[in-house]
């Protein structure tokens, strides 16, 4: 496999903390783990390898930084002739459309509201105090920092149901731009669904599709819903997760020694040391968090 920086110059000082977790907790600029910034550097070589044509698109990119260091590998390659989409809200994960669209007080889908999917995991991302909405201005910002803000960077601002078509729909003006790779961070169901219906018809034959937060089940059943619904058999396959426990020592050396003592001592109410008990579920459970696929063939 790749590594993370075998085709990129000695990273910056600057990209110390590019990669964190929590986001609540830091400021890294992408929440991605190792494996998944990985596996994003090995699905681009690819591309490149079977020469699908077509520009990259991240359809819900919280800080930017996936869209950043896909725009670097561009970079590392002296790429010129694809582009880099940005595309997100700027304003958080909206409540779900079935929500806001039903009565005060009834927010259960239905499996007839659904088409057949309904059920309580369509509003799984309702009730999150954090949005993950950060500014388009804060977006550019962190590509700035890199210096990676250039003309191959294009945003698409807004919720995916209405920004989306204007730039690959039907109607969208010519010429409507060719995918290779199709990135959707989007976590709820309207919005992964929403993603791959305007997307995928745009997606180049021998591109890939990579949905993160697979182990949230309006994803799930988005990416299922909409592999059925157009036939797609192209075998569909997961990335687990790698975190794995963490606690941070602090300022003082005696703030949490290294190994199990040290561990069992973290504080969560201390910053340096919270992020060990943020990352305990995820370690527990182990949850597939990237599934994607390569498209063999056209769709209706």
């Amino acid at each position: 496999t790749a590594s993370f920086g075998s085709r990129l110059p000695p990273p910056h000082k600057s990209m110390q903390g590019f990669s964190a977790r929590p986001s609540h907790l830091t400021r890294g600029h992408t929440t991605l783990s190792g494996g998944s910034l990985t596996q994003l550097e090995v699905a681009v070589g690819a591309i490149f390898d079977r020469n699908v044509p077509g520009d990259f698109i991240e359809a819900g990119v919280f800080r930017g930084g996936a869209c950043i260091f896909l725009r670097a590998l561009l970079a590392a390659r002296g790429v010129t002739d694809r582009t880099v989409w940005v595309a997100d809200s700027f304003a958080g994960i909206p409540e779900s459309r079935e929500r806001t669209e039903r009565p005060a007080g009834d927010i259960r889908a239905t499996v007839e509201d659904k088409g057949g999917a309904g059920g309580e995991w369509a509003n799984d991302c309702n009730d999150w105090d954090d949005r993950y909405a950060v500014s388009e201005e804060e977006v550019r910002s962190n590509f700035e920092r890199y210096g990676l803000l250039d003309g191959q960077v294009r945003f698409i601002a807004g919720f995916f149901n209405v920004s989306l078509p204007p730039v690959f729909g039907e109607a969208a003006p010519a010429p409507v731009p060719r995918l290779a790779l199709v990135r959707i961070d989007a976590d709820a169901y309207d919005g992964v669904r929403d993603a791959l219906e305007m997307l995928y018809p745009r997606l180049s034959v021998g591109g890939m599709v990579i949905i993160d937060d697979f182990h949230l089940m309006g994803a799930v059943h988005a990416a299922h819903e909409f592999r059925e619904r157009h036939g797609i058999e192209d075998p569909l396959l997961v990335l687990p997760s790698d975190y794995v426990y963490t606690c941070g020592v602090g300022e003082h050396r005696d703030a949490a020694a290294p190994g199990p003592a040290g561990l069992a001592r973290c504080d969560p109410n201390q910053r340096e040391t919270a992020l060990y008990h943020q990352n305990m579920h995820l370690v527990h459970s182990t949850p597939p968090q990237v599934a994607f696929w390569t498209k063999s063939a056209a769709v209706p």
